[in-house]
């Protein structure tokens, strides 16, 4: 899928790096509907020296999708708001746990509104963001 090396990194621009791994597996789950993603080069988002890892810009953003998204859940219909902000929504297998990961691929501050109606156990039927 693309350029998966350091892309933005070093070169004092490590969120370029971030970012690009971001939509990548965005496009992965979503898009393409993969029922997993896995990162096998952890060269890729730490930096190694002789004693200990470094976690870099893109460890924290591969870490919102693998901490939180877990075995069980799955995916439902979600929609971007802009072409700049992309979504994707994943329900855990107690029917009760709601997970949306946001990419704001923007250099300005977004706000997004998020519609729970259609999930009926969810006390609450919207929230807002901002990011």
């Amino acid at each position: 899928m693309g350029d998966w090396a350091n892309a933005g990194y070093p070169n004092n621009n490590p969120w370029k790096q971030a970012m690009g791994y971001a939509t990548k597996i965005h496009e992965g789950l979503k898009v393409l509907k993969a029922n997993a993603w896995v990162l096998w080069e952890p060269g890729f988002i730490f930096d190694a020296n002789m004693f200990y890892l470094t976690p870099r810009k893109a460890y924290w953003v591969v870490a919102h999708y693998s901490r939180h998204i877990r075995p069980g859940y799955q995916q439902v219909d979600s929609q971007d708001s802009t072409d700049k902000c992309k979504t994707s929504a994943w329900i855990g297998p107690d029917e009760k746990t709601l997970v949306i990961v946001t990419i704001n691929d923007s250099q300005a501050d977004l706000s997004m509104d998020y519609d729970f109606s259609s999930f009926k156990r969810f006390e609450h039927s919207r929230a807002k963001a901002h990011f």
